[in-house]
């Protein structure tokens, strides 16, 4: 049996504000000396690692794949960090649209 339309407005509102407290956390995360550290370390890492590719032999298939991983890896992090605080300021306006009302 299907629920009722307040039933689907409520799981929605739910929904959102899972999506908003996300974004909350990654925010007040990101302003952590644990975060700063993380993200300088991998920042560093990922320096050392276009450095490294300027000088590898281009024959080394598997030194420049390993090192680019590196890079990869490190912008996924950051995408997915500024991703959770963008999504959670989103849910927090459609949130607040659906309940002017």
């Amino acid at each position: 049996m299907a629920g009722t339309l307040d039933d689907l407005t409520d799981e929605y509102d739910r929904q959102l504000m899972e999506t908003v407290a996300l974004g909350e956390e990654a925010k007040q995360f990101l302003n952590t000396k644990l975060a700063q550290y993380i993200i300088n370390a991998a920042e560093l890492k990922v320096v050392t690692a276009q450095q490294e590719l300027t000088t590898v032999d281009p024959t080394s298939t598997k030194e420049i794949i390993r090192l680019q991983g590196i890079v990869k890896q490190f912008d996924h992090f950051q995408q997915c960090l500024e991703q959770l605080v963008a999504s959670g300021d989103s849910a927090y306006q459609l949130y607040l649209g659906n309940n002017e009302q």
